[in-house]
């Protein structure tokens, strides 16, 4: 077993001593072994770390432990390293160099020792001492507290001569005891009544203590005999009265009238019971006066279900009432009701659990929408391509569809019939040219021409000719004349223009023209005359261009057919149905089809009227006071309201549809105040004699308002405040007894009547004394004792004295305004007139209000309410529209605006200005118009003669206008309006006019060419002129190779507009544009099919206002008193704004309104503790238990007297109010001793042979364990000490030395200790060094140890360490190193060779790197793999270190194992031997069986 115990041992040394322990290289070339951990390496250099140290206090007075860090480089083997500077560790995270901890231990704090007293006698055998007082118990395991004081013998005096001593005897005077019954008690005997006696022990001593004969006392030398008498032996005292209280009244009913299933939550009864004896005179407290219990479920019925029951919303109720639609609210009933209640009858809410549905909901009574319908679309192509019957379709959208009784839609179709299209008609094509009847060619004269005709049907298909009977057949053939050299020769007609109208009883015009090509001769028939150059015709003529149709209109209202009936198909609606012609109503209805048309009436349903519907009335409430004049309510709700005439509901319900019925309660208790009523004092009882000290008592009722008087304990619950004594030690003057008590201390400053009688200002202070008996106790200033004392004045018992008054100036404090309210709050108003409030009260400089009667004196009170105006929003107004600014384009689509301004900004919350522009897209013309129309050219007009050269003209103008021609221009060259021409004359050849050139290819080449044609019509004469080129070819320029590239360009999306009204559904538009390269518009149709859309649908948000609800009730007051106490009310936004509408408030302005409460002062309780009196004891020859008394008065803030109560509370609740449940128990069982607030207390002064101690010390300031446990209560402490222990027969000396009290957790401090030091003595080279706390008090054991500063110095001028400079007498490194074992290292850089890291040297403040080895990129150094490095030593001598340290492990190891061999072979040895013994009492016994036998 010891070799597994060594095994592990090992096992755990080897580790430490193999791993953990580092060879660390100092500067000075030492090597230490250090126990440390590292961080992880990178490269050869680490952050070593040696473990925590202890958790103590820090300089920062935090709880916290420290550790030492240095960087390391690492040598081979990795266990040997040198300190280096940190900068070759910046890579790696440096570890923390400290830590926080929870807990600290904190030493025993004491004072100084007091200096030694002086000896207690002036010949030997005397004694001093020295004391010392507790400043802080010691906490956590820390160093405990030593001796209070110490005694030492007074060395160096002389012998004590005994001749004259004289004698000295004093009474010695013991404790009272406890009160003791003397004498039957009657049973019905109040506590007052309850009168004992106690006793003490009085006996004269020597000034040795010793006990000795009354007479030595009584007949002592003394100036004034009376004083000599014994003092009393008994007294009348008040035995203990213990509390005493009434029997338990009965358990009340269950919190809860039934249980539920699965909850514990059974409800509990209470009983209580009433004090109906106060504790007295010591007696035990009184108990509890509640007591709970669960409830028993077996006596409680199951719960019944509860839910919440919400009807349906109401309809919306505007909240402007001016307008007929906006923003309104719908209500509807929720109340707690039974869920097995078929009645649905309203109970109290507490049943109901959950959250309670909402009542109000924000809605929106829509306005009116009328149908909005678009723009009729194009008409359909003919229903019959070809025949009788077709008719051509247009339609339009419902772009809205009408809402909330806006206007119907109108129609969305509309129809025409068809022009008259034969399904097959004859075809004609155009006529050949005129050929010569004698068939040569060149001839002229009469001739021929032809055409086909065929029969064709609508779809361009050739038919059968029978398709076609009936139709008129075109001829084929007709007579020409083809004009002879001298004959006039005109052109082919041209086509036929446009039509100018396309429908209607007249029609429109088509024109064609021929012109002149060459005279005739004067011989020859002339030419003909201008009007046969033109042809005009009529078209597009017929009587029905429109249709006529039958239109519908929206149904109206229904109507009863038999008045005051109603229900299903019992009324009738109508509409109309009018005969129209696009959309415009026509005086014939015989224009439209009888037998198409629609039905103008049809049965409906009559909706009939829908009373007033109203709960039962709820359970009465309680009422609303316990006693005297209360109100009870019940309430009924509206379910239904009325509709279509039903019966109305009752005017007196609220918004909410809730109607209140209120009651006075009946059978309710008057409302009682109650009081204490103490009855006279009974006559002063005394023991033996007529005079001195007695007890007198009375009797404490507790009356009622009527006269009635109550248990005690209903004053202590009503009124929280202890009944007045019932007894009092009273005392009758003997004949003689003429003492007088000593002054008490002056009161505050003030000014009173009864100063004129002490000074001469209105101001002093008052103290006062009373008559004294030798036993201490006061009694009133009877005409008896001035008789006995006639030397004896009233003035003697009362002194004033002069003073400056209170430096107390007065100012009214004036608190903020609250909100204006304003004075009406219908329609829920938030603007107007109205008034707010602040509070307004009596400020005295030194920060306390006091009553107004102060402050009256130097001002007038300021107001605390005045009128105030809510100034209402501005909404923001605009002006009218301007004019629409001109389109932006002359042609195609472009953009319009107009504008408005802004005539009143917007304020307050108000609505936002709409925009102040609106763009629209607009379209002037087609970009079509702004083209060239040419006419056909003119004949050519000779100049100077009939024929031959001369010019020809034709009409050239702007379709859009003169005024446009640039734009025609931008996009077209301008044709020729005239050219040079020649007209043939007679016998010359003519010909026809050139046709339009062919096209040249996109891409012009070289041998690109343009070509046209002409046609002979007159052969020449033989004189004539001959025939030119029928035909010309000219090469193509760049012109005409260049076509213009088109692209089609996207305007911005304009803002949305709404299709009717000011929001909703909208649409907006964009400009859509065909542009060259030039940016020159032309018809959309030029560029192809366009995708992309100029309008889409969008939304404009509906402008609604901010929706607020009514304010609910206010709330209870913020404070009692003082000058924040207010109460508010809120109100809920019940729908947000949108769009421009008017904002919802973002604070709590128009949220919330607050008015100031509870305007009275706020008095702060304290007592004020006098000092105490001397002890009684000194007031005779005497020595042993006395008395001594203090004043102690309840003190309001501004210096007035206040009742105890009022001071007992503050005293009770400022120290743990979460602890106080039940302010009666606490006020019964109060314990004034430990409240600080006992108005006697015994004392004396020891006695010869007694125990002496100290006075017990100052409590010290509330301290609390500032670095352990946070759950320790906060003390204070006092101390006394011994300063003389008791002799033989003496008083012993007291057990308690140390005394704690709780004290508030907001008046605990955490001390602070600090260590000071004086200036250095340069003689002695020394300084003295102490620990103080905060208030300057000289301690032990509070400071830290490990901070204190020196006191003697180590150092004056240099240190011997090169890198140390003396600081304040201490060696400490220089600026720019840090220490690690002692050892200063530089932040950069190095000094000596020491500081660099592995294989390096320092040179001019740099680490430079050894012969053979390189820096790499961390600054270290490493072999140069091309250098022999065979000769480095540093290496080796790291090894020896490393080998010696394997040594040792390994040698550790040997020894390990050799033990353990040893150890085993003993084993074994001793197991044979065991088993050789036991084989030979085996066979010993074996041999003694044998011989039995």
């Amino acid at each position: 077993m010891i070799c597994v115990y060594f095994f592990i041992l090992i096992n755990i040394l080897i580790p430490i001593s193999c791993s953990d322990i580092r060879l660390i290289k100092t500067i000075n070339n030492d090597v230490v072994s250090v126990l440390f951990n590292i961080t992880s390496k990178a490269q050869d250099t680490a952050w070593a770390y040696q473990y925590w140290d202890q958790c103590t206090l820090q300089a920062d007075h935090n709880c916290g432990q420290m550790r030492e860090i240095a960087c390391i480089n690492f040598g081979k083997p990795e266990h040997y390293a040198t300190l280096v500077s940190p900068e070759y560790c910046k890579k790696i995270q440096k570890p923390t160099s400290y830590g926080n901890c929870k807990i600290c231990s904190q030493d025993c704090v004491m004072t100084t020792w007091t200096r030694w007293s002086q000896c207690s006698k002036t010949c030997n055998a005397a004694v001093r001492y020295r004391t010392r007082t507790l400043v802080q118990e010691p906490v956590n395991d820390g160093k405990g507290c030593g001796s209070l004081s110490e005694i030492e013998d007074c060395k160096g005096l002389p012998e004590c001569v005994d001749d004259h001593i004289i004698t000295i005897y004093e009474w010695k005077i013991n404790e009272w005891t406890s009160c003791r019954e003397t004498k039957p008690i009657p049973l019905d005997a109040g506590c007052s009544e309850q009168i004992g006696e106690r006793l003490r022990q009085v006996e004269c001593v020597d000034s040795h203590g010793q006990s000795v004969s009354v007479d030595n006392c009584l007949y002592r030398l003394s100036d004034d005999k009376s004083d000599n008498s014994m003092p009393a032996e008994r007294e009348f005292c008040h035995l203990p009265c213990d509390c005493k209280v009434s029997a338990w009244k009965p358990f009340s009913n269950c919190t809860k009238p039934c249980y539920t299933v699965g909850s514990s939550d059974t409800g509990v009864i209470r009983r209580t019971r009433e004090i109906t004896e106060f504790p007295r005179f010591g007696g035990d407290t009184c108990p509890h006066l509640v007591e709970e219990e669960p409830c028993d479920v077996s006596t409680l019925e199951l719960c019944p279900e509860y839910t919440w029951h919400a009807f349906v919303w109401n309809e919306c109720r505007l909240t402007d009432k001016s307008k007929s639609c906006g923003p309104g609210v719908s209500r509807r009933q929720v109340y707690c009701t039974r869920a097995d209640d078929e009645e649905r009858r309203e109970v109290n809410e507490h049943h109901c659990t959950g959250i309670k549905p909402s009542n109000r909901l924000a809605c929106q009574l829509n306005c009116p929408i009328d149908c909005q319908l678009g723009e009729w679309e194009n008409w359909s192509p003919c229903t019959k391509s070809c025949g009788a019957g077709g008719v051509h379709i247009r339609t339009r959208k419902v772009l809205v569809e009408p809402q909330y009784e806006g206007s119907e839609c109108d129609a969305t179709m509309d129809y025409k019939e068809c022009l008259l299209v034969n399904c097959s008609w004859w075809y004609s094509g155009t006529w050949s040219a005129c050929f010569a009847a004698s068939g040569v060619y060149g001839d002229c004269g009469a001739g021929t021409q032809s055409r086909s005709v065929y029969c064709k049907s609508a779809l361009n298909d050739v038919l059968p000719n029978d398709n076609c009977t009936g139709m008129e057949k075109p001829e084929r053939k007709q007579t020409c004349t083809i004009p002879c050299p001298g004959d006039c020769a005109v052109s082919e007609w041209s086509e036929w223009s446009t039509c100018s109208e396309t429908c209607g009883p007249v029609g429109g015009i088509q024109m064609r023209t021929r012109v002149i090509l060459g005279l005739s001769n004067s011989t020859a028939e002339p030419c003909i005359s201008e009007d046969e150059l033109h042809q005009t015709r009529v078209c597009g003529h017929w009587d029905n261009c429109r249709s006529h149709h039958w239109q519908v209109y929206p149904w109206e209202t229904c109507v009863s057919d038999d008045f005051g009936t109603c229900g299903h198909m019992n009324g009738t609606q109508i509409r109309k149905v009018l005969c129209e012609m696009d959309s415009e109503p026509s005086i014939d209805e015989s224009m439209c089809d009888p037998s198409l048309k629609p039905n103008v009436s049809r049965p409906c349903d009559v909706i009939c009227p829908i009373d007033c519907r109203l709960s039962l009335w709820s359970e009465w409430t309680q009422c609303s006071a316990s006693c005297g004049n209360g109100t009870r309510y019940r309430t009924q709700r509206i379910f239904t309201l009325n509709h279509y005439g039903g019966e109305a509901c009752p005017h007196e319900a609220d918004e909410d549809g809730v109607i209140t019925m209120a009651d006075d309660c009946a059978d309710v208790d008057p409302c009682y105040s109650y009081s204490w009523r103490p009855n006279d004092w009974n006559e002063c009882e005394h023991i033996g004699n007529s005079c001195g000290t007695g007890l007198q008592t009375r009797t404490v009722d507790c009356l009622r308002s009527d006269g009635k008087v109550m248990e005690i304990g209903v004053c202590l619950r009503e009124l929280l405040e202890i009944p007045p004594d019932e007894s009092q030690q009273c005392f009758m003057p003997c004949e003689g007894d003429c003492g007088l008590t000593e002054w008490g201390n002056f009161g505050p400053c003030q000014k009173q009547y009864i100063c004129s009688q002490y000074v001469e200002g209105d101001y002093c202070r008052i103290r006062s004394r009373a008559f004294f008996h030798q036993e201490g106790i006061t009694y009133d200033n009877s005409n008896d004792q001035f008789n006995l004392c006639p030397h004896i004045s009233f003035r003697d018992f009362q002194d004033g004295e002069e003073c400056e008054g209170p430096n107390y100036t007065y100012m009214w404090q004036e608190g903020i305004w609250r909100s204006c309210i304003p004075f009406t709050d219908k329609d829920n108003a938030l603007c107007g007139d109205g008034r707010k409030w602040r509070t307004v009260l009596c400020l005295r400089s030194d920060g306390f209000h006091v009553p107004e009667h102060y402050c009256d004196e130097v001002s007038a009170v300021p107001a605390s309410s005045k009128t105030c105006t809510v100034k209402c929003s501005q909404d923001c107004e605009v002006s009218d529209w301007n004019e629409w600014t001109v389109c932006s384009h002359n042609c195609g689509q472009g953009t319009k605006t107009r504008y408005r301004t802004v005539t009143q900004e917007m304020n307050r919350g108000g609505r936002l200005c709409p925009p102040l522009d609106e763009t629209i897209v607009c379209e002037l013309r087609s970009c079509d118009e702004f083209i060239w129309d040419v006419s056909e050219w003119n004949s050519c007009k000779a100049v100077n003669s009939d024929c031959g050269t001369g010019t020809q003209s034709r009409s050239v103008r702007c379709r859009a206008g003169e005024e446009y021609e640039s734009e025609c221009e931008l996009r077209e060259t301008r044709p020729q309006s005239s050219v040079a021409c020649n007209l043939p004359c007679a016998g010359d050849c003519v010909l026809s006019e050139w046709s339009s050139f062919t096209p040249c290819p996109a891409v012009c080449s070289q041998d690109a060419v343009k070509t046209r044609t002409r046609t002979l019509v007159r052969q020449p004469s033989s004189n004539g002129q001959p025939c030119q080129s029928l035909e010309e070819i000219v090469p193509c320029s760049v012109e005409d190779c260049a076509t213009k590239s088109l692209s089609v360009e996207l305007g911005e999306w304009q803002a949305c507009k709404a299709i009717s009204g000011d929001c909703g559904k909208g649409t907006r538009q964009r400009t859509i544009h065909c542009i060259d390269n030039n940016g020159i518009n032309y018809d959309l149709k030029r560029c192809g099919d366009i995708e992309a859309p100029s309008m889409e649908d969008c939304e404009v948000i509906c402008t609604q206002d901010c929706v607020l609800g009514r304010y609910g009730d206010y709330s209870e007051c913020s404070d009692e008193c003082g000058m924040e106490g207010h109460m508010y009310r809120e109100r809920d936004i019940l729908e947000a704004n949108t769009g421009l509408g008017r904002r919802c408030p973002k604070n709590s302005h128009s949220l919330v309104q607050t008015k100031p409460c509870n305007v009275v002062p706020c008095y702060e309780y304290k007592f004020q503790r006098g000092e105490w009196s001397s002890c009684s004891i000194n007031l005779e020859m005497g020595c042993g238990s006395g008395l001594r008394t203090r004043s102690v008065e309840c003190r309001r803030s501004d210096d007035a007297l206040g009742a105890e109560r009022d001071c007992l509370i503050a005293l009770i609740l400022n120290r743990d109010p979460s602890t106080v449940t039940d302010i009666e128990f606490e006020l019964s069982s109060a314990n004034k001793t430990q409240l600080d607030i006992h108005t006697s207390e015994t004392c004396g002064r020891p006695c010869p042979g007694d125990c002496q101690v100290t006075n017990w010390s100052s409590f010290t300031p509330c301290i609390n364990d500032c670095y352990g446990d946070e759950s320790t209560s906060p003390v204070k402490v006092r101390t006394r000490a011994i300063i003389k222990t008791a002799t033989t027969g003496g008083l012993k000396c007291p057990d308690v030395m140390q005394e704690e009290r709780s004290c508030l957790v907001s008046e605990a401090i955490c001390p602070l200790y600090m260590w000071h030091t004086s200036s250095w003595n340069l003689d002695t080279k020394q300084r003295a060094v102490w620990c103080q706390d905060q208030d300057g008090r000289k301690v032990t054991g509070g400071c830290i140890h490990k901070l204190k500063p020196i006191s003697e110095m180590q150092c004056s001028n240099d240190c011997e360490d090169q890198f140390m400079q003396c600081v304040d007498g201490l060696c400490q490194c220089q600026d720019g190193f840090q220490m690690f074992f002692n050892v200063c290292i530089p932040l950069e850089g190095c000094q000596l060779d020491s500081h660099c890291p592995l294989y390096s040297h320092c040179s001019e403040d740099i680490c430079h790197c050894n012969v053979g080895y390189i820096q790499d990129f961390y600054g270290l150094c490493k072999v140069d793999g091309a250098y022999d490095s065979s000769g480095v030593a540093y290496e080796d001598e790291s090894n020896i270190w490393i080998w010696i340290v394997i040594g040792v492990c390994l040698l550790m190891i040997i020894v390990f194992v050799i033990f353990c061999i040893l150890v085993f072979r003993n084993h074994r040895r001793n197991a044979l031997m065991k088993k050789k013994t036991k084989e030979a009492e085996i066979a010993e016994r074996e041999k003694m069986n044998v011989t039995a036998v």
